[in-house]
């Protein structure tokens, strides 16, 4: 009983297993049933001035229901040297086979040109025939002043097969045939496969059969040189300034951006004004805060200056030996010795980086000594230096000279023209010109780097007054120094360190020639006798030690297209292309 019901069961399934068999070949039948190219006509006139005159006659079979015409693309930016070498297209009309007009539109999708032709409120189906009509200028190639047309007529971006193709090519007539080269590709991008071809003295025509989808023919015809004439120097320099205008335009808005931001924040609050001369340097900053107030830049001898400038304020003494060691290149060691509290240091409190350079040089571990060798220093103090530098660059944002360190806002303008830099080799893969033209604005960003930092108002009258002291050293009369070493007998040894930072030591030591017959009582000498010249050259020589020796870092260890269409030419090659689809 069972078996019989199966059998019936099967038996009543088979109609409709077979009916939808047959559904399935039908629809089969049907999706094989697409849109056709019947016939792609192409004609291109070579003009006096080196531009082509193309007009394409294409006839469409539309089977597909709800089609409203064909998308014609076109590439018109193609990769030379390079660079991008774009094509000057224009379309000149878009008619039917009477010549009546056929709604169409135009855009730019990437390295295509696009026109896309057809009403999208009408349907068409069967026979269609479109003629298009435009002009391409730089789509001829000159070797040698021989212009050569590489030109790919159909594409092979198609999605609909082609059944015919015609292409002719119009150009001033040659005297003998032999005068033209000509080659012609078919089938799929890399083709070498030829098709027939016809000369006349004026007329080049080139036929193939059935192409597939993505099969496509190219052409190549080779002229005389004198046929055509080259373009003129100028318009090649418009085109080549229109491909390579990333070299041109992005340094321009590089340097745009950065004479804004210069003119905006970048410059003093005070315009820098004819300045007076002032016997003092400004009483709230210390040598290192001036000289890097001066530049807007925390140098070595700024820092160092620091040692003087403690000496001079009764925190330590510096004693200079003997030493038969070759150990700075020169019998000198230098032995700073820390003194006791004393109320001339309560005139003068250390702020937070000078109490920082005291630890650095005095304390080991967590002992401290009271007396060391800057020879002791050596491979031991350079990792506070940097330290001490951003000390003195807030020290002076909180006595209100700058509103941002002057360091952090340098390295933020080269971390950004480091980032143009590296994203110049990036883009440069992909376009020289845009590497290029990234390299020129990265140079801009790090010639303007040095110039951002700005000063405040309280920062450029205390730069004046710092300028008004550089004057006076330079221009001091003797009877004005007399009557200062009479009413401050310490003033040479404490204002030394202002004019070491401020270039102008030597003029220091000649104004107080004669006038001060011993050293300042914080710097011991080996030598016999005193004079101001060679004591200010025994110091510059001593902080010039201490800053080889404060930023000694011990020694670390180590492990060990633009090519002819005769040579290597296929198809999908030269200029033009792109394809033809419905939609």
């Amino acid at each position: 009983m069972p078996n019989c019901f199966q059998g019936v069961r099967l038996t009543r399934l088979l109609p409709l297993i077979l009916l939808v068999v047959l559904a399935w070949f039908a629809s089969g039948n049907l999706c094989v049933r697409a849109d056709e190219i019947v016939s792609f006509d192409a004609t291109l006139q070579v003009q006096p001035d080196a531009s082509l005159d193309v007009r394409e006659d294409i006839t469409v079979r539309f089977d597909t229901p709800n089609r409203h015409g064909i998308k014609r693309f076109i590439p018109i930016v193609y990769d030379r040297k390079g660079n991008n070498y774009t094509l000057d297209l224009k379309l000149l009309g878009v008619t039917a086979a009477n010549g009546q007009y056929i709604p169409h539109t135009t855009n730019r999708q990437g390295r295509d040109f696009f026109v896309i032709i057809g009403d999208p409120k009408k349907s068409v189906m069967g026979l269609q025939q479109y003629h298009l009509h435009y002009s391409v200028r730089r789509a001829i190639n000159f070797f040698e002043n021989a212009p050569e047309i590489y030109w790919n007529v159909t594409g092979n971006e198609s999605h609909m097969p082609v059944d015919n193709v015609v292409a002719r090519v119009v150009f001033p007539p040659v005297q003998e045939k032999s005068q033209i080269r000509a080659k012609a590709f078919i089938g799929e991008e890399g083709s070498t496969q030829t098709t027939p071809y016809s000369l006349e003295l004026n007329t080049a025509t080139f036929t193939c059969g059935k192409l597939s989808p993505g099969e496509g023919l190219t052409i190549v015809l080779g002229l005389p040189s004198g046929v055509i004439s080259r373009p003129t120097q100028w318009q090649e320099f418009l085109y080549l300034a229109a491909d390579w205008w990333p070299i041109v335009v992005l340094p321009a808005i590089a340097l745009s951006v950065c004479f804004n931001m210069w003119w905006f924040l970048g410059r003093d609050a005070l315009k820098r004004q004819a300045v007076a001369v002032d016997w003092e340097p400004p009483k709230e900053l210390s040598p290192a805060e001036v000289g890097t107030l001066v530049d807007e830049k925390c140098d070595l001898s700024d820092m160092v200056s620091t040692v003087v400038d403690l000496a001079a304020r009764g925190y330590l003494t510096i004693k200079e030996l003997k030493t038969e060691s070759l150990f700075f290149l020169q019998n000198r060691d230098y032995e700073f010795k820390l003194l006791p509290h004393s109320e001339k240091q309560d005139k003068s409190p250390l702020n937070a980086y000078e109490q920082r350079f005291l630890d650095a040089m005095f304390k080991s571990g967590f002992l401290r000594s009271e007396t060391v060798r800057l020879s002791d220093l050596k491979y031991k103090f350079y990792e506070q230096m940097q330290y001490i530098e951003k000390g003195i660059y807030q020290s002076l944002i909180n006595k209100g000279m700058f509103l941002q360190s002057p360091q952090d806002v340098r390295q933020g303008w080269i971390c950004i023209g480091f980032l143009l830099f590296v994203l110049s080799f990036v883009a440069g893969t992909m376009q020289t010109s845009y590497g290029i033209g990234l390299i020129a604005s990265s140079m801009i960003v790090f010639c303007f780097a040095r110039t951002m930092p700005a000063r405040t108002r309280k920062g450029c009258e205390a730069l004046n007054q710092c300028l008004g002291f550089q004057r006076f050293v330079k221009l001091a009369e003797k009877e004005r120094i007399r009557k200062l070493v009479t009413d401050d007998p310490t003033i040479f040894g404490r204002l030394l360190p202002y004019a070491m930072v401020l270039g102008a030591a030597d003029q220091w030591a000649e104004a107080f020639k004669d006038l001060v017959q011993s050293p300042p009582d914080w710097f011991i000498s080996n030598g016999s006798g005193f004079r101001t010249n060679s004591f200010v050259r025994d110091v510059g020589d001593s902080t010039r030690t201490m800053g080889q020796t404060f930023t000694s870092v011990p020694a670390s260890s180590s492990a060990g297209s633009g090519g002819s269409g005769f040579d290597g030419g296929s198809s999908g090659g030269g200029f033009g292309g792109g394809g033809t689809d419905s939609w």
